[in-house]
């Protein structure tokens, strides 16, 4: 997996092929398609091996933080070279449902609980609804991966600190029309 990294770090995307990673690590690439379907599952683990995320029991870790600061440690790591390799797991996903099923539950889904876990701690004590809370982690996403795949504007701590104050406001918001409503 070290290896893997190194790769991609280092060389980029294009460098990490099932050829060279297999050659680096000195093993034969029949050994690497025995643990991984393709490329797309390796450099997936890769990935994952570098942004662990939860504990052996599933509670995230390092995460009691602030939603702006876990916004700004998740958009410096996709700033790094993980931006580029996220965007190849998503073309791939999109092409081979086989592997996007993998993608979702053994990335996507555990990111998604992390985030909820920040936004409900970023109101603990306080009763949130689950579809707002929800909600509130597709919103976040989705301004991320639109900014990440397309370029157009940067994922930065400005970012962050705005998107995590519209998020934290309208939160705020749906808590206090829901109770006033009933």
């Amino acid at each position: 997996m070290t290896t893997t990294v190194s790769i991609l770090i280092h060389e980029g995307l294009s460098a990490a092929t099932m050829n060279e990673i297999a050659s680096r690590a000195r093993v034969g690439k029949q050994t690497l398609y025995r643990w991984w379907k393709n490329r797309a599952e390796l450099l997936m683990e890769a990935l994952q091996y570098n942004t662990v995320i939860v504990n052996h029991s599933g509670k995230p870790l390092q995460y009691d933080i602030p939603l702006k600061d876990f916004l700004v440690k998740t958009f410096n790591a996709v700033n790094n070279s993980y931006g580029a390799i996220l965007k190849s797991l998503i073309a791939e996903s999109m092409a081979d449902r086989e592997f996007f099923r993998v993608f979702l539950k053994e990335f996507i889904l555990k990111r998604q609980d992390a985030l909820m876990y920040v936004v409900r701690r970023e109101f603990s004590g306080k009763t949130i609804d689950d579809d707002d809370v929800n909600t509130a982690v597709d919103m976040i996403f989705g301004a991320m991966w639109y900014r990440l795949l397309f370029e157009h504007r940067p994922l930065d701590g400005k970012f962050a600190e705005s998107l995590s104050s519209v998020i934290t406001g309208w939160l705020k918001g749906a808590r206090v029309h829901r109770t006033s409503v009933k």
